[in-house]
């Protein structure tokens, strides 16, 4: 019998592999998608053993972009263990020595893909110091083409209970298109600026917003100046599109920033 817990993180398993698949990544082989509730239960028990490594890795790749690991971690990690894995492995000391080799495997022509790390942390739980210590390799609000040399690790940390509900089987979703490629959001500009008393505006003053973090954007692994395009079927056809532009900063780093402002002054 299947407890209520297996059932939650089998959906989340599932909505995992969705998300890697809007994403454009296919799984390494391997790491293959269990065909069904009653295979992943096999896996479930195996990867919930005795001892205190409760995680399964699975790894995925994309054409274009930077491999991606996504770590399943049964138990709750926190930074009194400086988010450890296990005894000798750290997540953040792991992402840095993995990305280490890659670069020396890569030689002195490597391109972003060839020695940056992205990974994806799927835990059951996890502490607020934990979290601000995992902050720094959060997903950059940078353009694709700024991103193309950045080379620092990146890491997504999701609680599995936020991976229980897919935002795009919502019924009222509209169907939905990620657009990242510049020439056809040239066209786009192109198009709407017409009408437009700057001839040269930018497709960020031309078009909706939609926040860098929102559920969508993480959904899609969006980057700042993409753009989506949504075709909603309500009495007829309606398409409208919104570009993604970095959130706002909040209150508490404001102040950061203007405390690090008044000391530099000093």
């Amino acid at each position: 019998m299947l407890s209520n817990v297996e059932h939650q993180w089998y959906t989340a398993y599932g909505n995992v592999y969705d998300m890697m698949a809007l994403r454009g990544y296919t799984p390494r082989a391997g790491s293959e998608r269990v065909p069904s509730l009653q295979a992943f239960d096999v896996m479930y028990q195996a990867w919930n053993g005795p001892g205190n490594v409760k995680a399964r890795w699975f790894y995925f790749d994309h054409p274009t972009e930077p491999s991606t690991h996504v770590s399943f971690i049964l138990s709750k990690i926190g930074a009194q263990q400086h988010v450890a894995i296990d005894p000798k492995t750290t997540i953040i000391q792991y992402m840095i020595g993995y990305q280490d080799e890659l670069r020396r495997k890569a030689g002195a022509n490597h391109t972003r893909r060839d020695v940056t790390l992205n990974c994806i942390i799927v835990i059951a739980e996890i502490t607020g110091p934990a979290r601000n210590l995992l902050e720094p390799f959060a997903p950059k609000m940078l353009t694709r083409q700024d991103l193309a040399n950045d080379f620092t690790p990146t890491l997504e940390v999701f609680l599995y209970t936020e991976l229980l509900i897919n935002p795009l089987k919502y019924c009222m979703q509209p169907e939905t298109r990620l657009i990242t490629d510049e020439g056809e959001k040239e066209d786009l500009r192109r198009f709407l600026v017409r009408d437009a008393i700057d001839k040269k505006a930018g497709l960020e003053f031309l078009l909706p917003l939609i926040r860098f973090g929102r559920p969508l954007t993480v959904w899609y692994g969006a980057k700042i100046g993409d753009v989506f395009f949504f075709n909603r079927e309500l009495g007829g056809s309606q398409g409208y599109y919104r570009i993604v532009v970095p959130e706002p900063p909040t209150k508490e780093k404001v102040g950061k920033k203007k405390k690090t402002e008044a000391d530099q002054d000093e």
